[in-house]
């Protein structure tokens, strides 16, 4: 008996030292590298060089491997670029609901505010040609287009590049050169 239960034995170490072997593979295998590859991006998000390199720090101290952290942006990505969407969506509203009230640029003066705001895009963001200047048609399509402080600069430079109207009055006498050229 004594040279069966120690050809047990000799069995049992073989099989505990492959296991052990095994798990030690999979753990590497499983854990994190080194220093992780850079990461795809999924299909219409664009990952922030700072965002990436945090999250490189936690997923290290996290033990995640490079195809679990990868599978994480996957997850994450796409939720966290429809988050700014809508906030960025949520900010532009509110200030466009600002301009609408605004006392200068606002309320009944609101049509007027923005035909002076196109009439500036319109005399100043054309190219010799006659097109909009690609960079003035991007800037007047982001969000930053509905801010009140835009609109109020725009619509102040518009009144002030608009004809003059001539005061209306009576004169109450002649006018003489010396009135004219002091």
């Amino acid at each position: 008996m004594i040279e069966i239960s120690a050809v047990a034995n000799e069995d049992e170490k073989s099989e505990d030292a492959e296991g052990e072997e095994a798990a030690k593979q999979d753990a590497t295998e499983n854990a994190a590298p080194e220093n992780y590859a850079d990461f795809k991006a999924p299909e219409g998000v664009e990952l922030n060089g700072a965002v990436v390199d945090s999250f490189k720090g936690v997923a290290k101290k996290l033990n995640l491997s490079q195809e679990k952290a990868q599978a994480m942006i996957d997850e994450i990505a796409p939720v966290m670029a429809a988050q700014q969407v809508e906030f960025i969506k949520r900010v532009s509203g509110q200030w466009l609901e600002q301009a609408k009230k605004d006392p200068e640029i606002g309320g009944s003066n609101y049509d007027s505010s923005i035909q002076r705001a196109i009439k500036v895009r319109d005399r100043f963001g054309r190219m010799p040609d006659g097109n909009y200047d690609a960079d003035v048609a991007e800037l007047f399509s982001l969000p930053v287009g509905s801010h009140p402080g835009f609109i109020k600069l725009l619509a102040r430079v518009g009144a002030a590049i608009s004809e003059d109207t001539p005061p209306k009055g009576k004169v109450s006498g002649a006018i003489t050169p010396q009135d004219i050229y002091g």
